[in-house]
C-alpha cells in the first residue's frame, strides 16, 4: 500500500501583504491646512522632515535618512495619504499639545 502526503503550503493572508509603504486611508487638507500640518508634523520630532518626489508629484513626511514615508500628500489632490488614526493626523493641525506626547510619528 503506498500512501502519498500532500503537504500545503501556508496560504498568504492579505495582510501579510501589507506593508510599511501601503497607505490605508486618506483625509482631505486645503493648502493652510497642510500647512499647519507640515509645520506640526517637524515639532513633533527633530529629525521628521518634509521631502518632494517630482516623479509622483507628491511630498512626504519621513524620519531624516529613513527611505520609509510616514504619509505622502498630493497637492492637486489636496490629500493626504497614512496609515495611522484620522485623530492623529488631523489632531496635529487642530490638537497639537493633547496628542504630541503619544503620537506614532514623535
Amino acid at each position: 500500500m503506498q500512501c502519498s502526503i500532500n503537504i500545503m503550503k501556508p496560504v498568504k493572508l492579505f495582510e501579510d501583504f501589507i506593508n510599511e509603504d501601503v497607505f490605508r486611508t486618506y483625509n482631505e487638507l486645503v493648502g493652510y491646512e497642510y500647512k499647519e500640518f507640515v509645520d506640526a508634523f517637524k515639532k513633533l520630532h527633530k529629525d521628521n522632515v518634509v521631502t518632494y518626489d517630482k516623479k509622483e508629484d507628491a511630498f512626504y513626511g519621513h524620519r531624516k535618512g529613513s527611505t520609509n514615508p510616514f504619509w505622502k500628500y498630493f497637492e492637486d489632490e489636496g490629500k493626504i495619504y497614512h496609515s495611522e488614526k484620522d485623530r492623529d493626523v488631523l489632531g496635529l493641525i487642530n490638537a497639537f499639545n493633547m496628542i504630541k506626547r503619544n503620537h506614532p510619528w514623535g
